[in-house]
C-alpha cells in the first residue's frame, strides 16, 4: 500500500504544482507586453554574473565587438539588429546582456528588446530570466509594438529550424520564408543592422543521435529536444556590419522589394563574415565560406547575391510549419 499512496502523493502534489504554474502563467500574462524593465537591476546582473560563470567553466568567453565600419551606425538611433547563425542554444544574448546595460557591450544608447521563441516563457525560471534580460515573445504585435515605442530590436532570423540544422564543421543559415524580420525593417522604416556571432555553433556540441532527435521532436511537437555538451572553450566574437537603410515606412511592401532589401543585406552580412573570419574562425572553417540557404521563394530571386542556396518552398519538413513562427 505504501507505494500506492506514495505515487498517489506525488501524483496530488504534480497537479498542484501544475495548476499553480498555469494560474500564474494567467495573472503574469501582461509581463509579456510590458516593453519596460522587469525585476530590479541587482537580479539582472546576479543572473548574467551566474550565466557568465558557468560559461566560463567550460572556458566560454565572450571576445568582444569587431565592426567593418563603426561610422556607418549611429549610436543613439533605432535599429533591427540581427545576427546570425542561432546555434544550438544561441549563446551570444547572454554574453551580451541584460539588454538594459546594452550600452556597456554594443554602444547602442536605445532602450532594446530581444526576440525569443514564446515557447521558452511556458518553462519555470527561464520565463523569469528571460523577462529579467528584455527578452520577450518574437510575436509579431510585440516586436511591432517595440519598434513602434523607438525600442531596437535584436532577433536571430534563423529561429528554431536553424538551431536543429547547425553544423559545426561549417558555417550556414537558413533563412525563414517570410523573411518578417526585413518586412518588419521596412513597414516601420527602421534601418537593418547585420551582424554574425563567430564561434557560435561550436559553443556546446550535440551528438548526432541527439540532433536526429532534435528534428524529429521539432516536426512533431513544433520544440526540440536536445541533449547538449558544454560549454566548450571558445571565444564568442561579435561582428557588426554597415548599418542598411530601408526607407520611409511601407505599411505592405511588395515581394520585389523586400528581395532588394534582403539582397543587399545579404551583402553586408557577407562583408563582415569575410572581414573577420581568419581571424574568428578555425582555419579550416573560415576556407569553406558562409553558405546561405533560402527557404521557400520569392518572386524576384535573381536579385540576391551567388552564395545564397534557395530551397524549394514546400519541402517535408517545411510543409508542416505553422503560420505563427517569427521570421
Amino acid at each position: 500500500m505504501f507505494p500506492l499512496t506514495a505515487a498517489l502523493f506525488a501524483l496530488f502534489v504534480a497537479n498542484i504544482s501544475v495548476a499553480f504554474w498555469l494560474i500564474y502563467l494567467w495573472r503574469t500574462a501582461s509581463h509579456l507586453t510590458h516593453l519596460g524593465d522587469w525585476g530590479p537591476d541587482w537580479l539582472a546582473h546576479a543572473v548574467r554574473w551566474c550565466v557568465q560563470r558557468l560559461y566560463a567553466l567550460g572556458g566560454l568567453k565572450f571576445g568582444g565587438i569587431v565592426c567593418v565600419d563603426e561610422k556607418s551606425w549611429d549610436l543613439d538611433r533605432q535599429y533591427v539588429v540581427s545576427w546570425h547563425p542561432h546555434g544550438v542554444n544561441a549563446v551570444l544574448p547572454s554574453l551580451i546582456g541584460p539588454l538594459r546595460t546594452i550600452e556597456s557591450t554594443c554602444k547602442l544608447r536605445t532602450k532594446a528588446v530581444v526576440g525569443v521563441a514564446s515557447g521558452i516563457f511556458y518553462i519555470p525560471l527561464l520565463r523569469e530570466m528571460c523577462l529579467c534580460w528584455g527578452a520577450r515573445p518574437a510575436d509579431r504585435e510585440i516586436l511591432s509594438m517595440a519598434l513602434k515605442s523607438g525600442r531596437t530590436l535584436f532577433i536571430t532570423p534563423g529561429g528554431i529550424y536553424e538551431q536543429v540544422h547547425t553544423d559545426p564543421t561549417r558555417e550556414q543559415l537558413y533563412l525563414p520564408k517570410r523573411l518578417r524580420w526585413i518586412r518588419l525593417a521596412i513597414e516601420h522604416g527602421v534601418p537593418l543592422l547585420p551582424s554574425y556571432s563567430f564561434q557560435e555553433t561550436r559553443a556546446f556540441s550535440v551528438p548526432e543521435w541527439g540532433m536526429r532527435l532534435a528534428r524529429y521532436t521539432f516536426r512533431m511537437v513544433r520544440w526540440p529536444i536536445m541533449p547538449l555538451r558544454g560549454p566548450n572553450p571558445v571565444t564568442i566574437t561579435l561582428g557588426i556590419g554597415r548599418a542598411l537603410e530601408v526607407g520611409e515606412p511601407d505599411p505592405n511592401p511588395s515581394d520585389e522589394k523586400v528581395a532588394r532589401v534582403l539582397a543587399t543585406y545579404l551583402e553586408h552580412l557577407h562583408e563582415v563574415f569575410e572581414t573577420f573570419k581568419t581571424q574568428c574562425l578555425p582555419p579550416e572553417v573560415a576556407k569553406r565560406g558562409l553558405v546561405v540557404h533560402m527557404r521557400g521563394h520569392l518572386t524576384n530571386t535573381a536579385v540576391l547575391p551567388k552564395h545564397v542556396n534557395v530551397i524549394p518552398a514546400h519541402t517535408h519538413e517545411d510543409s508542416r510549419e505553422k503560420a505563427s513562427e517569427l521570421t
